[in-house]
Protein backbone atom coordinates (compact mmCIF):
# COMPACT_ATOMS: atom_id res chain seq x y z
CA UNK A 1 0.00 0.00 0.00
CA UNK A 2 2.81 2.43 0.88
CA UNK A 3 4.57 1.60 -2.39
CA UNK A 4 1.49 2.34 -4.50
CA UNK A 5 0.63 5.47 -2.54
CA UNK A 6 4.12 6.84 -3.14
CA UNK A 7 4.22 5.69 -6.78
CA UNK A 8 0.94 7.46 -7.59
CA UNK A 9 1.75 10.41 -5.30
CA UNK A 10 -1.30 10.07 -3.07
CA UNK A 11 -1.10 11.77 0.31
CA UNK A 12 -1.94 9.71 3.38
CA UNK A 13 -5.08 11.82 3.78
CA UNK A 14 -6.27 10.59 0.36
CA UNK A 15 -5.88 6.95 1.33
CA UNK A 16 -8.22 4.61 3.20
CA UNK A 17 -7.20 1.14 4.33
CA UNK A 18 -9.72 -1.51 5.35
CA UNK A 19 -9.32 -4.80 7.15
CA UNK A 20 -10.77 -7.53 9.30
CA UNK A 21 -7.94 -9.72 10.62
CA UNK A 22 -4.57 -9.73 12.31
CA UNK A 23 -2.66 -9.79 9.04
CA UNK A 24 -4.16 -6.35 8.30
CA UNK A 25 -2.49 -4.74 11.33
CA UNK A 26 0.46 -3.71 9.16
CA UNK A 27 -1.91 -1.65 6.97
CA UNK A 28 -3.16 0.25 10.01
CA UNK A 29 0.16 0.50 11.86
CA UNK A 30 2.22 2.25 9.17
CA UNK A 31 1.57 5.92 8.49
CA UNK A 32 -1.59 7.80 9.33
CA UNK A 33 -3.91 6.77 6.52
CA UNK A 34 -7.55 6.65 7.47
CA UNK A 35 -8.56 3.13 8.34
CA UNK A 36 -11.79 1.17 8.57
CA UNK A 37 -12.04 -1.95 10.69
CA UNK A 38 -15.22 -3.83 9.83
CA UNK A 39 -17.65 -4.98 12.51
CA UNK A 40 -16.88 -8.67 12.02
CA UNK A 41 -13.13 -8.17 12.53
CA UNK A 42 -11.21 -10.95 14.19
CA UNK A 43 -10.24 -10.83 17.83
CA UNK A 44 -6.55 -10.09 17.25
CA UNK A 45 -7.28 -6.97 15.17
CA UNK A 46 -9.85 -5.70 17.67
CA UNK A 47 -7.39 -6.22 20.52
CA UNK A 48 -4.68 -4.30 18.64
CA UNK A 49 -7.15 -1.50 17.84
CA UNK A 50 -8.05 -1.17 21.53
CA UNK A 51 -4.37 -1.13 22.57
CA UNK A 52 -3.37 1.44 19.93
CA UNK A 53 -6.34 3.78 19.39
CA UNK A 54 -6.18 6.49 16.72
CA UNK A 55 -8.55 9.25 15.63
CA UNK A 56 -7.98 8.41 11.97
CA UNK A 57 -9.19 4.82 12.41
CA UNK A 58 -12.88 3.87 12.51
CA UNK A 59 -14.39 0.70 13.98
CA UNK A 60 -17.58 -0.02 12.06
CA UNK A 61 -20.62 -1.80 13.46
CA UNK A 62 -21.67 -3.31 10.13
CA UNK A 63 -20.02 -6.44 8.77
CA UNK A 64 -17.97 -6.90 5.59
CA UNK A 65 -18.68 -4.44 2.75
CA UNK A 66 -21.41 -2.81 4.84
CA UNK A 67 -18.74 -1.86 7.37
CA UNK A 68 -16.60 -0.32 4.65
CA UNK A 69 -19.54 1.75 3.40
CA UNK A 70 -20.27 2.80 7.00
CA UNK A 71 -16.65 3.88 7.42
CA UNK A 72 -16.58 5.78 4.13
CA UNK A 73 -19.69 7.64 5.28
CA UNK A 74 -18.04 8.34 8.63
CA UNK A 75 -15.05 9.92 6.89
CA UNK A 76 -17.36 11.94 4.60
CA UNK A 77 -16.23 10.18 1.44
CA UNK A 78 -19.71 9.05 0.39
Amino acid sequence: MQFLRQKWKFAAEQTVVCGDSGNDIALFAVGNERGIIVGNARKELLQWHNEYPADYRYLAKAFCAGGIIEGLNYFGLL
